[in-house]
């Protein structure tokens, strides 16, 4: 009788443990992040998972206000005439976020390593 009681409490330990290990070593999902590139030179890398507001401000004197929050990016103020930046709005990925005239360009890491618009 007491080898019965121990088979199944080995039987249980061992069940429990390899829920546990295939509970710690399940992928994680990789962080979304922003690269800022200003006038082509990569200046951050930034998490969409923190919520900021950056004031940015290029060589030829233009600026640039980034605000990362809930998990996107937009260009909420832009010193450039065209306001084409502002126009794309809140975006998580996809284009590229671009002011041209301040030499701003916000792009987004892929996933698979490949380029979206090229398959």
């Amino acid at each position: 009788m007491k080898t019965k009681y121990w088979i199944i409490l080995l039987a249980l330990v061992l069940v429990l443990s390899l829920g546990l290990s295939f509970w710690l070593l399940r992928p994680k999902a990789p962080e979304k992040t922003v690269t800022v590139v200003q006038d082509g030179i990569v200046t951050q890398v930034l998490e969409l998972s923190e919520n900021q507001i950056l004031e940015l401000t290029g060589a030829n004197g233009g600026t640039n206000t980034v605000e990362i929050r809930d998990g996107r990016v937009a260009v909420t103020h832009a010193s450039c005439p065209d306001h084409v930046c502002m126009a794309m709005g809140w975006c998580d990925s996809g284009l590229p976020i671009a002011c041209l005239p301040n030499g701003l360009i916000l792009s987004f890491a892929s996933d698979s390593g490949t380029d979206a618009a090229a398959g």
